[in-house]
């Protein structure tokens, strides 16, 4: 019997479920632990909340032995005059990462979108096994000059700029 990788941790098992506002405090904190400060995604998250963009079915809190220990949001956003969701955020415990919280995540929120097409920044090398690629790839414009080689897009064709919700402009 051969000892488990030491390189690949042990998946974690998570509930994936709807956040409710009772999470709105824990999922603050994981927001400002997984990205650098002063973590924006913390404002963006209160702020798309409030807004049209917001879709309770697709804000998805993981959690393990009753804690929030991920989180992931999709929005209402655009392709020129089509319809689409943007991801984002995607957050992970750091202390967790690497142990299939995002993925379960992101495979749940996708699950849910029907077939609209989804919008996400990010890493290729990890977005591109759920189905996403290159935005330039597809004929979809990215919403910010520069981001062509970490901008994706999922789902049926639509052509056009991929456009946020206005929220995402103070980032």
């Amino acid at each position: 019997m051969s000892e488990p990788d030491a390189a690949r941790p042990t998946p974690l098992a998570v509930e994936i479920r709807r956040e409710t506002p009772a999470d709105a405090d824990a999922i603050a904190t994981l927001l400002a632990a997984a990205f650098p400060a002063p973590a924006p995604e913390v404002g963006l998250v209160a702020a798309l909340r409030q807004s049209e963009a917001y879709i309770p079915s697709l804000a998805l809190v993981a959690v393990h032995r009753s804690v929030v220990v991920g989180y992931v949001l999709l929005t209402r956003a655009r392709i020129g005059d089509t319809p689409a969701l943007g991801l984002a955020p995607l957050a992970v415990a750091p202390p967790l990462q690497r142990r299939g919280v995002g993925a379960a995540l992101v495979r749940a929120a996708l699950a849910a979108t029907g077939d609209e097409a989804v919008g996400v920044l990010g890493s290729p090398g990890y977005y591109g096994r759920f189905g996403f690629r290159l935005a330039h790839e597809v004929g979809v414009a990215t919403p910010v000059e520069g981001w062509s080689e970490h901008f994706m897009v999922l789902g049926p064709a639509a052509r056009g700029v991929f456009r946020y919700h206005a929220a995402f402009d103070a980032l």
